[in-house]
């Protein structure tokens, strides 16, 4: 069911409803509703999961991840957030854990400081380095650097955490491997190459990959124009 989270949705989703207040079912759709970036379903559900484990490394930092994405650039004005950040400074880097800094790292990176994005991420994959959501931001943050070559070993690096049968995690991982690799290959101007990324059924959506398309259409024009 690698990448296939429409069908992992349903199937987590038929689960919750049979143990309502299910944490990690709860903190599963979470996952998966803000890989899919319905982000007002994300935050349901990892709130859901923050109301009954409220010191929970892996509950506090969905729910941060959600409540950035959604926030945008606006994320340091939210009080919540900030107070998050604290929770998670306190309880995410315990036993060579990176919650904090990996997360840290993301906000920066949207807010716009990239050099302390960078910063913070070398941090986090130094003390996590097999892990994959580090590795995802820092090629999303490379790429807004302009720093397309090391961006690609990073990616290759990712392909190869995707493909390991053993991870946990690879269901949304493969899928946000795919998203960061379309990044990349808008980033080098492969158009056509990024929309194929989406026409694979199984793990898009056809709404997702008709706003997906849009999207780098879009681009493309800016682009075209620019130059």
């Amino acid at each position: 069911m690698k990448g296939r989270l429409p069908t992992a949705e349903k199937l987590f989703r038929d689960s919750y409803d049979f143990s309502p207040g299910n944490i990690s079912a709860a903190r599963e759709l979470a996952a998966i509703c803000l890989a899919r970036d319905n982000l007002d379903e994300a935050e349901k559900f990892a709130r859901e999961a923050f109301s009954h484990s409220q010191r929970n490394p892996y509950v506090v930092d969905i729910l941060l991840a959600v409540l950035v994405k959604k926030h945008g650039r606006n994320a340091k004005r939210v009080t919540e957030i900030n107070d998050m950040f604290d929770i998670l400074s306190k309880i995410g880097e315990e036993g060579g854990k990176s919650f904090y800094t990996t997360r840290k790292a993301e906000f920066e990176h949207l807010w716009g400081n990239n050099k302390e994005a960078l910063r913070l991420i070398d941090v986090a994959i130094k003390k996590t380095p097999t892990l994959f959501e580090p590795q995802r931001i820092y090629a999303e943050i490379l790429l807004k650097d302009g720093n397309k070559l090391r961006a690609s070993s990073v990616l290759d690096g990712m392909r190869e955490m995707v493909g390991a049968r053993d991870l946990e995690d690879s269901r949304t991982n493969y899928r946000s491997y795919l998203v960061t690799y379309a990044h990349y290959l808008i980033e080098i101007g492969e158009w056509d190459q990024a929309k194929k990324i989406y026409d694979d059924g199984a793990i898009f959506t056809e709404h997702e990959r008709k706003a997906a398309i849009k999207e780098i259409e879009v681009t493309q024009s800016y682009s075209t124009k620019k130059s």
